[in-house]
């Protein structure tokens, strides 16, 4: 334990594409692919609860199983971040917002089904928040029915605001560069296709809960 202990030490000054080499052969050497993956896991788990708890709408609860489904997601599938593509972070937040897009696929009424999420290490838990927000209100709810009557795209594109600048201003240039590759659009449509999304996420909520008229 002291020999693993003191590797991890070493492990703390290794870029995070060291990391994922090391977590890629996890099959070869168990022990210290999870001990990179708990220095990775250190290293980013602050910024991607804050990103899950963002985009969940502060649904805490939505929130523990797409931070934990995305970490485990990025221990088994290390082997394909590529740098050269993407920043560590725009790589993750892509796999948490489809983490995301599956949970609210299962959503049966006021919580998620059967699907449920073993974190990879006793050790391994979801960063404390101190306040109680994972209380089911009709806004809530209202929320996430909306979301799951938009398209693909119109989720994939409101979201991706929601994480970055909380649908507000600019995206960043790499993370304008996927979605209009992947869409075939451009920066100026994706403006677009968010605000009508938006338009159509209000209407419903409007329609489905008196407390936001």
């Amino acid at each position: 334990m002291d020999i693993l202990q003191n590797k991890e030490q070493t492990y703390i000054s290794y870029s995070d594409e060291d990391l994922f080499v090391m977590m890629s052969f996890r099959e070869e050497n168990e022990m210290e692919a999870q001990a990179a993956f708990r220095i990775f896991y250190d290293r980013y788990k602050d910024f991607l609860w804050s990103l899950c708890y963002k985009v969940c709408q502060n649904d805490e609860e939505l929130a523990k199983d797409v931070f934990m489904n995305t970490m485990m997601a990025v221990y088994q599938n290390s082997h394909t971040y590529n740098a050269s593509k993407s920043k560590v972070t725009t790589w993750m937040s892509n796999i948490a917002k489809h983490e995301m897009f599956d949970l609210l696929d299962v959503l049966k009424e006021k919580r998620i089904g059967e699907k449920t999420f073993v974190p990879l290490d006793d050790n391994l838990v979801v960063p404390d928040i101190k306040d109680d927000t994972n209380i089911e209100t009709p806004e809530k709810k209202a929320l996430n029915e909306a979301l799951q009557t938009l398209s693909e795209k119109e989720r994939d594109v409101l979201l991706t605001y929601m994480m970055y600048q909380d649908g507000n201003k600019h995206l960043p240039d790499e993370v304008t560069k996927l979605l209009c590759e992947r869409y075939g659009t451009t920066s100026v449509n994706l403006r677009k296709i968010k605000q009508r999304t938006l338009e159509k996420v209000k209407t419903h909520i409007l329609q489905n809960t008196h407390l936001l008229k």
